[in-house]
């Protein structure tokens, strides 16, 4: 897991090199290799994780 001051100082260089992006993180870094590789499948695979992880009494 990422710390707090581990992410500030990676986004921070980020900031400093004029980077339009920075991935924090092992699990930022695998979901922008895996939404370039299988778009599609990647925003579903999102997507069911998410309604998976949410209480059936606040789903709609």
């Amino acid at each position: 897991m990422t710390t707090p001051r581990t992410a500030a100082k990676t986004i921070i260089r980020a900031v400093l090199r004029n980077q339009g992006r920075v991935f924090v993180g092992v699990d930022a870094k695998l979901m922008a290799a895996a939404k370039r590789v299988v778009p599609a499948r990647t925003v579903r695979w999102v997507g069911a994780a998410s309604a998976a992880s949410v209480p059936r009494a606040l789903r709609g």
